[in-house]
């Protein structure tokens, strides 16, 4: 299923070259049961990297500075008196950099709250004080501070006070420094691997058609989003706090301007923004080319294949990932969505001493305490048992380790440390919590900050940080698509940085990080992707370099690509053997030198003229 997916350029080599040659009567099979139904299920879980932030601040009387540093490098910005703050992506570089002279600009605090009020929920905040930031810092500045990045010492910031602040917006705070002036600088270094804008929530989205009624219908953690909708493409956004934002209808049959409109108010969404997408009556016979670029931009991959009356539900992010997308070709039913979203806090004792567990947007209510604290789940995210191990003390491990061996395979699971976990982990502890995809577990020393979200019988986890004690708390957050069984990470089907391509054993093992899946970029090594979907299953012919699509003309039958040896387009040409296309197929591919690469795909039909030549 994942081999659709043409930013996945790799899996369709890997696919063909070991999965089918052993697979071939399931693949049979499911096709008779499924057929035409394209369906991705994919894991956002919290970063392919886990980043390093330092922060430092010093007020007039204690060196007069704000600095950060990321994976131990300076950031190249520059920095003023005032707050100066850093948004990052949630691979830890810089999304956004401005300094707020908070002492000697009245408008400054204003500018301040409003930017942290209007970033998206997950945003990794990093803000210290320089020189003097009171004298304008406003009530209003302050009260930002506290809602949206959790901050409890705002309040305290006085004249030349040295003062950081780390944040996950709307989320946690990380780590938190104020000083007075006069009693020195301040500093904080961080971990973190990225919280996701749906973690922590459970979605729905339903496309669907029955008794002559079309349904586009949004959900959000059980309630049904106050949401008008209509024929056409149905787009729902989510706000900063997950709420609903927006609705809006874009009546894409028989009407091109609906196009146009849907792909700029796409466009114009912030990156980060949540998603939710689903066509209602007939979406596709006026659905442009450039509003399929801007569902793409949003994590849809079979918006370009929309079918008349077909049935499409989609959940993503804007500049994101889908986390799950389904097409469902109309008189097949209808199309369905559901997610399921948690976030783990963890804090050792000196960095906050709590666990915490979130899911279906609210926190769950379940009693923790000393050593390792473990929430089951059942597939939709609700809770069905939770355990605390106190592993500081002797006999918790084994406990652990008990109540692990009867879980189910595929059993979601939440995990974090309070106060101390480590003394009496023992190996029996640990191979519990590799047997749940841990894999940063060993390393756990005194009163460290742990959390974990993995699945029983899972080689990775879904997300998983480890913090050393007095670097903050560990916060991580995941979400997954229950339309099937929960899926396991598979590196597979992800998606390495520009600087690096699968490692040649991926479709042989699970993982969802770089270290794990990605290997340096090979020089002069190219990864290639090829489509295909007869008549039935979405007629259309693609080819991928690198996964950026090759402009290639296609029809009716096959279509051939050359390249040259830097992988660039050489020639290409369709032929028609549908028809009476199959002489000039022989003739072109004979004149084809040795040793090029060669891409085929079918498109449409390509059965019917074909001839022995």
């Amino acid at each position: 299923l994942g081999s659709f997916d043409h930013r996945r350029n790799s899996i369709r080599t890997r696919l063909s070259a070991k999965v089918l040659p052993g697979m071939i009567t399931k693949l049979f099979c499911l096709q008779l049961v499924t057929t035409a139904l394209l369906l991705v299920l994919r894991v956002v879980t919290a970063s392919a990297k886990i980043a390093k932030i330092t922060v430092r601040s010093a007020g007039w009387d204690d060196g007069n500075l704000a600095e950060f540093f990321l994976d131990d490098a300076p950031a190249a910005l520059s920095t003023g008196r005032g707050v100066n703050l850093l948004v990052l992506r949630s691979n830890g570089t810089i999304k956004i950099a401005r300094t707020f002279d908070t002492h000697g600009n009245a408008s400054a605090s204003l500018e301040l709250a409003n930017l942290l009020s209007g970033l998206e929920r997950g945003a990794l905040v990093a803000l210290a004080v320089q020189d003097d930031a009171s004298a304008s810092l406003t009530e209003e500045a302050r009260t930002a501070l506290e809602q949206c990045c959790f901050a409890q010492q705002a309040s305290d910031i006085s004249s030349r006070s040295s003062y950081l602040l780390v944040a996950v917006n709307r989320i946690s705070a990380l780590a938190e420094r104020c000083s007075a002036g006069g009693e020195g600088a301040v500093e904080a270094t961080v971990l973190y691997n990225g919280i996701g804008p749906l973690d922590g929530f459970s979605l729905q989205v339903r496309s669907s058609k029955g008794n002559g009624i079309d349904t586009a219908e949004f959900y959000a953690n059980g309630e049904v989003m106050d949401c008008g909708t209509g024929a056409g493409i149905n787009v729902a956004t989510l706000g900063t706090s997950g709420d609903l934002a927006a609705c809006q209808f874009f009546e894409t049959h028989r009407n091109i301007t609906a196009s146009e409109v849907v792909a700029a108010y796409l466009d114009a969404l912030a990156d980060g923004t949540p998603v939710l997408v689903a066509a209602s009556g007939e979406a596709s016979e006026d659905l442009t080319a450039s509003a399929t670029a801007a569902l793409a931009r949003c994590g849809a991959t079979f918006a370009s294949t929309l079918g008349p009356h077909a049935s499409y539900a989609l959940a993503g992010s804007k500049g994101g990932q889908a986390i799950a997308e389904t097409l469902v070709p109309t008189g097949s039913g209808g199309a369905e969505v559901v997610l399921v979203g948690a976030l783990v806090k963890s804090a050792g004792w000196e960095d906050g001493n709590i666990a915490e567990f979130y899911t279906n947007g609210k926190k769950m209510q379940v009693p923790t305490g000393r050593g390792l604290n473990v929430v089951v789940l059942n597939q939709d995210g609700s809770k069905n048992a939770s355990y605390t191990f106190d592993t500081h003390a002797a006999g918790g491990a084994e406990e652990l380790a008990q109540m692990v061996e009867g879980l189910v395979e595929g059993t979601p699971v939440l995990v974090a440390t309070r106060d101390e976990a480590s003394d009496q982990l023992r190996e029996a502890g640990l191979l519990a919590l590799e047997a749940l995809g841990a894999r940063s577990v060993r390393g756990l020393a005194d009163r460290d900050s742990f959390a974990l979200i993995g699945v029983r019988g899972a080689a990775s986890p879904l997300a998983e940080l480890a913090v050393p004690h007095g670097n903050g708390p560990a916060v991580v957050g995941a979400s997954w698509s229950t339309n099937a069984s929960l899926p396991m990470p598979h590196c597979g089907v992800f998606e390495c940085p520009d600087d690096a391509i699968l490692r040649e054993d991926a479709w042989d093992i699970e993982g969802h990080t770089s270290s794990a899946c990605c290997q340096e970029r090979v020089p002069n090594m190219m990864s290639i992707a090829v489509e295909s979907a007869g008549w039935d299953d979405g007629n259309f012919a693609r080819f991928f370099a690198d996964g950026k699509p090759l402009s290639i003309a296609t029809g009716r039958g096959l279509v051939i690509v050359v390249l040259r040896v830097d992988g660039s387009v050489q020639t290409s040409s369709v032929f028609d053997t549908d028809a009476a296309g199959s002489k000039a197929l022989a003739s072109f591919v004979a004149s084809i030198e040795d040793g090029r690469p060669v891409l085929v795909a079918a498109a449409g039909e390509a059965a019917a003229g074909r001839a022995a030549m």
